[in-house]
């Protein structure tokens, strides 16, 4: 650990002494009366480097700031893949719809440190169909909500039955993550629908259209 003779060795063989005043009394101090001014400089020491060293220093983060670009996070799509899972006897099929993108840069859509102390939130798959589908009292077809998942309604307000929003974790650098949506269809349809992909750090992937048939 370096300390003050250290700190005072070093300012005066490589920073001229300009990093340390001595202290010197000071008479007039309109409030205070006699004071002494003098210690190590805030601004050029403490905070940062002294004005010599400032150029090198600029130039070494600039430098980093560049490389650390080279390596964030970037979202790209893979695909969208449709699979039927079964089929009911009242005319009705249930498809899982399976959305899969990529983080082709180097670092995670988040770090886990970021996670640790809730800065952000995972990866968010949102899917949509056809709002004029999925309404009224006969739908063509529904998204099913997940496992465990209990959906109420609040008075006043409208929820979405055509759209569902769901968490996919995050994605690593150079890999690919995907999330599986059920969706049922009553009866011979072909449905369109669309998926977008949005995170905290990696920003968003606009909307991708697959079909259901």
């Amino acid at each position: 650990m370096i300390d003050d003779l250290d700190r005072l060795i070093w300012d005066e063989q490589e920073n001229d002494g300009m990093g340390f005043k001595n202290w010197t009394v000071y008479p007039n101090h309109p409030d205070l009366g006699e004071v002494e001014i003098g210690g190590w400089d805030p601004k050029f020491y403490s905070q940062n480097p002294p004005a010599k060293f400032m150029e090198k220093w600029v130039k070494n983060q600039a430098l980093f700031n560049l490389e650390m670009v080279k390596h964030l996070p970037e979202l790209a799509w893979d695909k969208i893949e449709v699979k039927k899972l079964r089929t009911y006897k009242k005319d009705s099929a249930d498809y899982e719809v399976k959305v899969i993108y990529r983080n082709v840069g180097k670092l995670p859509t988040a770090l886990r440190q970021a996670d640790q102390v809730k800065i952000v939130r995972p990866d968010q798959v949102t899917l949509t169909l056809p709002e004029s589908i999925t309404g009224g009292n006969n739908p063509i077809a529904r998204i099913i909500p997940e496992a465990n998942t209990v959906v109420r309604d609040r008075p006043g307000v409208r929820r979405l039955t055509n759209s569902t929003t769901r968490n996919a974790g995050y994605a690593q650098g150079g890999a690919a993550n995907s999330v599986s949506i059920v969706v049922r269809v009553y009866g011979e349809h072909v449905i369109e629908g669309k998926a977008s992909v949005s995170t905290t750090r990696a920003g968003l992937l606009p909307e991708k259209s697959f079909t259901i048939r």
